[in-house]
């Protein structure tokens, strides 16, 4: 088997797609984002892209906007939601002075 024979293969898939040309290893990276984006565990992304350390999922993976945006709305949903809660769970008397009163404050 050529050495060149996965460049020559990879070239003539992409060719065939008819995506934009791309280098393999480029794949690789957008393989292993792909799988953070979907939600894969990293222990499943490592089995699937043949990895043994956890420092190959650093390497390829990136956060993408869509996952950072995605993220800040999970917060801020159970920051909310959570504050609501709280408030509700101290008689409508929140983190103030008079919950502190009471020994709840938030400073330890």
């Amino acid at each position: 088997m050529s050495p060149n024979t996965d460049y020559h293969e990879w070239k003539d898939l992409v060719k065939a797609a008819g995506v934009r040309n791309a280098r393999l290893h480029d794949a690789r990276h957008t393989a292993a984002t792909v799988l953070m984006v979907i939600g894969t565990q990293q222990r499943v992304t490592m089995d699937v892209m043949g990895w043994s350390s956890a420092d190959m999922v650093k390497r390829y993976q990136h956060v993408t906007d869509p996952v950072r945006l995605a993220v800040a709305r999970q917060f801020g949903d159970a920051l909310w939601s959570s504050s609501v809660r709280r408030h509700a769970d101290c008689g409508g008397q929140g983190w103030g002075r008079k919950a502190r009163k009471r020994g709840r404050s938030r400073r330890k």
